[in-house]
């Protein structure tokens, strides 16, 4: 019993101090994948997109 109870105190004594924190990083990524796709795709909402859309997008204003 007695082991028991300092072996757990011991361990609840390394967990309770807190550990230096490395500076962090983000990481970020973009879906380009339908960027520059100027067909109709009618599972998505993208005609103000088409060349026949509101914002007329051609293949030519791409490049």
């Amino acid at each position: 019993m007695t082991r028991t109870l300092t072996i757990l105190i011991c361990v609840l004594a390394f967990l309770s101090h807190p550990v230096n924190a490395q500076p962090g990083f983000r990481v970020m990524s973009y879906n380009v994948e339908n960027l520059f796709d100027t067909e109709d795709n009618p599972d998505k909402n993208d005609n103000d997109f088409l060349p026949s859309g509101n914002h007329h997008w051609t293949r030519g204003r791409y490049y």
